[in-house]
Order: structure tokens, then C-alpha cells, then sequence
């Protein structure tokens, strides 16, 4: 009887023992697993990087500068994409190749510098309700208010 209960230990020892070299093979397997993911996605990332750091080419091949979001200091209008230059102005794709061509002022903007026309399929539009720039009618002949829909 004695012998069976020393073999009963040793088999729960043995299993105990088995479990715990399984945990910890899990729990080095995760580790590996979740290691091999964050080095897919830095080496992903450093790829977006590179393409998204590449030089810009404009029409005729010369090199853009910096394209960021924001509104264009020629005609005023907002963009998906805008030229900025070092002096912190800038340009919509249009207004860019007007001001290198020398047909834009450096002071001031006239009102047909760019159209919407120009503007990329990620451009922003103003809200609804707020005037368009000078010279320009609202879309779909709604007219501007001051209200505010939902507020009383």
C-alpha cells in the first residue's frame, strides 16, 4: 500500500512538473509570437515612412516641397494637400505653379487664384451655413445664415 501512495506522489509530481514546463512554453511562445508581430509592423512602418518622406514631383518635374493639409494662402480655399514653403506660407497645387511662374503677388490674394476645381478628392468642405469666399454662390442655392441647426 505504502508503495502505491510513493507512486501516486510521483505521478502528481511528474504532472505538476509537465504543466509547468507547458506554461512556460505558452508563455514563451507568446512572447515570440507577439515579438514577431512588433517587427512586422516597425519594418511596415519604416516603409510608410520612406514613401511618405520621398520628394513630391510637380508637372514638369521639379521637386515640390513639403505637401501638408491645411488652407491655401493664394485663394484661400481648404485642401487635402498644400505646398509649404520655408517662410511657413502655403500654396495649393494651382496657386504653387502660379506663384513659380511669377503670376501671383507675394502680398495679397485675387479671387480666382484657384477653383474648386482644383481641389483633390480628400479636400475639406466648410460646414454648412457658412458664407463661400467672394464671387462664389453656395451650393445647391441654399442660402447662408447665422443659425445654427439644433440650438435654439
Amino acid at each position: 500500500m505504502f508503495a502505491q501512495l510513493e507512486m501516486f506522489g510521483q505521478n502528481i509530481a511528474l504532472l505538476g512538473g509537465l504543466l509547468c514546463c507547458c506554461g512556460a512554453c505558452l508563455v514563451l511562445f507568446v512572447a515570440a509570437w507577439t515579438g514577431l508581430n512588433i517587427a512586422i509592423w516597425k519594418q511596415r512602418q519604416a516603409a510608410y515612412e520612406r514613401l511618405r518622406r520621398r520628394p513630391q514631383f510637380d508637372i514638369d518635374g521639379s521637386v515640390l516641397p513639403p505637401l501638408v493639409r491645411g488652407a491655401c494662402n493664394g485663394c484661400g480655399h481648404i485642401f487635402g494637400q498644400v505646398c509649404e514653403l520655408p517662410d511657413g506660407r502655403r500654396f495649393c497645387a494651382h496657386c504653387y505653379r502660379k506663384l513659380k511662374a511669377g503670376e501671383l503677388p507675394t502680398e495679397g490674394a485675387p479671387a480666382d487664384a484657384g477653383t474648386a476645381v482644383d481641389e483633390p478628392p480628400d479636400g475639406i468642405e466648410p460646414p454648412a451655413g457658412l458664407a463661400p469666399p467672394d464671387g462664389h454662390e453656395p451650393p445647391d442655392g441654399h442660402e447662408p445664415t447665422d443659425e445654427r441647426p439644433g440650438v435654439p
